[in-house]
């Protein structure tokens, strides 16, 4: 079986998760998934066995496979391994940092800045995806330098589940528009001092911070979904563009890092089945 093919309905699956193209709690058949691949059964079964052994799907035996619907308890404990995770990782990277890393870190956040300027000046009203497409590209160029100059291969693949997982609760309502985002700025910068000041201490409680912010903030959006609140807020959908800007990001950082294909460990069989 080609690797490529198996990659293709993996990438296919993946994004159309996190895109809300298939939503949380989603039936998929692997039949129609082919078809839109337009490639044979057996690469999408492969890739959804992966992405069941990821936790993005759930196989129910005898049902069929589902798109992951997290209640707010499993939010929640996502949300702390992000926290432990990438704490972690900065708790290793600020004591040592170089001016590469404080250099990638700037250029995020002024990204970041820049974004959210273009939002003010049209109003949260009008603003565009492209804006919002583009604070969320830097935001995770933020963090992936980080967890990059950890140089730890499993928390930069865990970590990019977790953050599809969240993505796939649609965390892009205009609830978390200019006003959370201004906020996230002064959080960013926080972070980006204590790195740059060499001080981990520091910068593990600033990103921590952050990141608690930021779960609330997905705990939220979850809350809103389960209750159906139609406030008049809507979402934002995600991008090709971004989709495909996020993927590269993350097969950048991961060159490197992550071992060869071929060197994957076999895991225990899941039984995906049509």
């Amino acid at each position: 079986m080609s690797t490529n093919l198996r990659q293709k309905a993996y990438d296919h699956i993946r994004w159309g998760a996190m895109t809300g193209r298939f939503r949380p709690g989603a039936r998929l058949s692997i039949r129609e998934l082919a078809r839109q691949i337009d490639v044979s059964a057996i690469p999408v079964r492969e890739a959804m066995t992966q992405l069941v052994s990821e936790g993005l799907l759930e196989h129910k035996p005898g049902v069929g496979i589902f798109v992951v619907d997290l209640s707010a308890q499993e939010v929640s404990e996502l949300c702390d391994l992000r926290e432990a995770l990438e704490c972690h990782a900065i708790r290793k990277v600020a004591p040592v940092a170089d001016s590469a890393l404080v250099d990638e870190l700037r250029r995020a956040k002024r990204s970041m800045e820049q974004a959210i300027e273009a939002m003010q000046r049209v109003g949260e009203e009008n603003w565009k995806t492209s804006s919002m497409d583009a604070w969320t590209l830097a935001d995770a160029q933020f963090h992936m330098a980080i967890l990059k100059a950890a140089g730890n291969r499993r928390t930069l693949k865990i970590l990019s589940d977790l953050r599809v997982l969240t993505y796939s609760l649609g965390c892009r309502d205009r609830s978390y528009a200019v006003e959370r985002l201004r906020r996230a700025d002064a959080e960013h910068a926080a972070i980006l001092e204590a790195v740059a000041a060499h001080d981990g201490p520091a910068a593990e409680k600033a990103l921590a911070n952050h990141l608690a912010q930021g779960g609330r903030a997905t705990l939220a959006a979850l809350q809103r979904k389960h209750m159906e609140i139609d406030d008049g807020i809507g979402e934002t959908p995600w991008s090709e563009n971004l989709q495909n800007r996020l993927h590269e990001l993350e097969q950048t950082a991961s060159q490197g890092t992550l071992p060869p294909s071929g060197s994957k460990r076999k895991g225990k069989r899941t039984g995906v089945s049509e």
